[in-house]
């Protein structure tokens, strides 16, 4: 069925109380959006956004503009920058540590000229940016054809999902994630093989999150994808090597390495990860760490792995007879999921990225049963893991496991199942 003006199948049927359920959902969420803008305006305000993440990767920017480059990634030097940079106050383990990659210090520079607060402001704004920026594209590219209301669902699902939330109140680079995987999507199957390299390579800043699609182009057999992205990641690699150091890539290493390793270290705490080393971290507690680290080490090998197989065949330019659209989407969805799942560090807010994944698997599978468990799971979702899981990126829980994790285990199997049946294997 159609709805009257749009084109496309109705994923929701013809009958008025299902259409009404819908925009009170649709209703519902958006009203969790406006909510959520309201909780940051009094955070900001009450001056609490100064415990955000932010203030670390503020932390790595004053230290490179102050001439200390070469020791970036040195935990007394952040600790000590940082304390200055909080008036003598300090994180409650002591430093929130400054993560990214070296190759994403220097374009982000500027923001580290401006107070810590005013910085805050400003990045918010750019977020917004980029929020506008991805829902755009998944409307134009996944979302074309559907009916204004499922639209509408999408965008208002998007915005009240709690991942976004967290991003927001956090100033994390969560955003900066999900435009890049999305735009790079979007630019392999519109043919812009060379606009896709550099989207990936921006979305490197999260490379837990990114990973996966990286591994995508470069089996995708596009050459000037895998070229673009190399050349972004050589170009910007270089720049931070001369800037900051041979040495740097060394001690990043070396500081992710025993980051990655411990448990509540610097601020990160392993339970609080929405995918499975933090449910690993849940049911063994912090005293079976190695047992915890080497399955999950050994899942995203696993991992690696298996996305590698899902693009074995490579990434069909448009127009080629063997390209089935439904299909790619599918493989993409279910590449962003292994990804989150898997990833041996992962922040909430990185599962932004899953409305990504939920938006494709229901563009593949819209009409079909399977489609519409979908679409009603994604409305329903922000509200359910309000409700179980809480909002603050390090919100408590007697579970053993986290509700958004349990929904990307299952969101899983149903791309693979669709996958294996062909379910997805649409043309246009």
């Amino acid at each position: 069925m159609t709805e009257n003006g749009a084109g496309g199948r109705s994923a929701i049927g013809p009958h008025l109380p299902g259409r009404l359920v819908v925009r009170l959902a649709v209703a519902g969420n958006l009203a969790i959006g406006g909510v959520y803008v309201v909780l940051l305006a009094v955070l900001y305000v009450t001056g609490r956004t100064r415990g955000a993440d932010f203030t670390a990767f503020y932390t790595g920017w004053r230290i490179v503009l102050e001439g200390h480059g070469s020791q970036l990634y040195d935990p007394a030097v952040q600790a000590e920058v940082q304390r200055t940079i909080l008036g003598g106050q300090t994180f409650a383990a002591g430093l929130n540590a400054f993560l990214n990659p070296p190759h994403m210090v220097l374009p982000y520079l500027p923001l580290g000229l401006l107070p810590l607060d005013v910085a805050f402001l400003v990045w918010t704004a750019l977020q917004a940016v980029l929020l506008v920026g991805v829902l755009a594209a998944l409307l134009r590219g996944v979302a074309r054809d559907w009916t204004r209301l499922e639209r509408a669902g999408l965008a208002a699902a998007f915005v009240a999902f709690p991942p976004l939330a967290v991003s927001f109140f956090e100033g994390s680079f969560a955003l900066v994630l999900v435009a890049g995987v999305a735009g790079a999507w979007w630019a392999l199957e519109r043919g812009h093989d060379t606009r896709a390299g550099g989207l990936l390579a921006l979305a490197s800043i999260k490379p837990q999150g990114a990973f996966g699609l990286v591994i995508a182009t470069l089996l995708s057999r596009r050459p000037a994808a895998i070229v673009a992205l190399v050349a972004w990641g050589v170009g910007l690699g270089g720049a931070a090597t001369v800037v900051l150091g041979p040495g740097i890539w060394n001690s990043y290493l070396s500081l992710l390495g025993s980051q990655t390793s411990a448990f509540d270290r610097y601020s990160l705490d392993p339970t609080v990860m929405w995918n499975l080393r933090g449910t690993l971290a849940l049911l063994a507690g912090r005293d079976n760490a190695p047992l915890v680290n080497a399955i999950a080490y050994a899942a995203f090998a696993v991992g690696v792995v298996a996305i590698a197989w899902v693009w074995r065949g490579g990434w069909p330019p448009p127009g080629d007879p063997r390209h089935a659209v439904g299909d790619t989407a599918l493989r993409v969805a279910l590449t962003i999921v292994l990804t989150l799942l898997l990833s041996p560090h992962l922040n909430p807010h990185d599962d932004t990225l899953a409305a990504v994944a939920v938006a494709l698997a229901y563009g593949a599978m819209r009409g079909t049963t399977w489609g519409r468990i979908i679409g009603v799971g994604a409305m329903l979702a922000p509200v359910a893991i309000l409700v179980v899981n809480g909002i603050a990126a390090d919100a408590p829980t007697g579970l053993p496991i986290r509700l958004p994790t349990l929904l990307l285990a299952l969101l899983t199997l149903v791309v693979v199942l669709a996958l294996c049946r062909g379910a997805g294997r649409t043309t246009r």
